[in-house]
Order: structure tokens, then C-alpha cells, then sequence
């Protein structure tokens, strides 16, 4: 496939990707999961460098991507359950694999950094729809809480 075509897709992955693992973790946020929430953004954020290295040494970024992609699939069975703990360790490591994944890609094929702008700037426009996206998850108690529906 051609290397604009696969910036495309994977600029297209790149939004659901942040959308969906924003919308999962507004879940734990508003239901009062902070330790998922905290543990998500450690295997998302901290974990992509020693992908990314790895990634520069072995290769198989599209690989990590589709991995990526597929583990934060996985993660919204166990969200939708009981299952908050794997499935926030899950979609980080999910996270940080496509990030990496598609990041080396992109690096690989383009000389310039405009591509890579092209790559990660949708994943900002899914950040702020999965986070401002009502959860069918969760529910407001008349109190004002947030409760998780069963």
C-alpha cells in the first residue's frame, strides 16, 4: 500500500484508538476507579519507550499497531463486566503498542516531521469526543454521584 495511504489509515486508527481508550477511562474516572485510571496511564504512557526501542532494534511496527488495536478491543470486554483492572492494563499496553507501532512507521517512511503531525493530530480530535461522549456505562444518582450500571 502506499505510504500516504497507510499515514492515512493509520491517522484514521490513531482517532479511534485515543477515542475509545479516553471514553474507557472517563468510565473509571466517573465511577470512581482511580487506580485504574492511574494504572491505564502508566502501561499507555510509560511503556512506549521501551516498545519504541525495542520496535528500532527488531522492527514490526505494524505489527505493535495491529496488536495495539486488538488489545484494546479485548480490554472493553472486561471494562463492560467487572474486569477493571485487566482491562485497564489491557488498553494501556494496547495503548502504548500502537503509538509505538504506528509512530515507527511513519518515522521510517517520511524524511520530514510533517507526517507525523499528520499521525498524531487526530488522535487529539478522539481524545476530546471520548471524553466528552455520554457513557452509557455510568449513570447520575440524583445525588449527584455517578454510579456504574450493572
Amino acid at each position: 500500500m502506499e505510504r500516504k495511504a497507510m499515514t492515512a489509515m493509520y491517522s484514521l486508527a490513531h482517532f479511534f484508538v485515543d477515542m475509545c481508550c479516553a471514553f474507557m477511562m472517563m468510565r473509571f474516572v466517573r465511577g470512581g476507579y482511580g487506580e485504574s485510571f492511574l494504572l491505564y496511564n502508566f502501561c499507555a504512557f510509560a511503556l512506549q519507550m521501551p516498545i519504541g526501542i525495542i520496535l528500532d532494534k527488531f522492527g514490526g511496527g505494524h505489527r505493535a499497531a495491529a496488536t495495539g488495536c486488538g488489545l484494546i478491543f479485548l480490554s472493553y470486554f472486561g471494562a463492560l463486566g467487572e474486569l477493571l483492572t485487566p482491562a485497564a492494563i489491557c488498553a494501556g499496553v494496547g495503548n502504548a503498542l500502537f503509538h509505538a507501532g504506528g509512530g515507527v512507521y511513519v518515522l521510517d517512511k517520511y524524511d520530514s516531521s510533517g507526517a507525523l503531525g499528520v499521525f498524531v493530530s487526530p488522535g487529539a480530535i478522539g481524545l476530546y469526543l471520548g471524553v466528552t461522549s455520554k457513557n452509557p456505562c455510568t449513570k447520575k444518582k440524583k445525588s449527584g454521584k455517578i454510579e456504574i450500571r450493572k
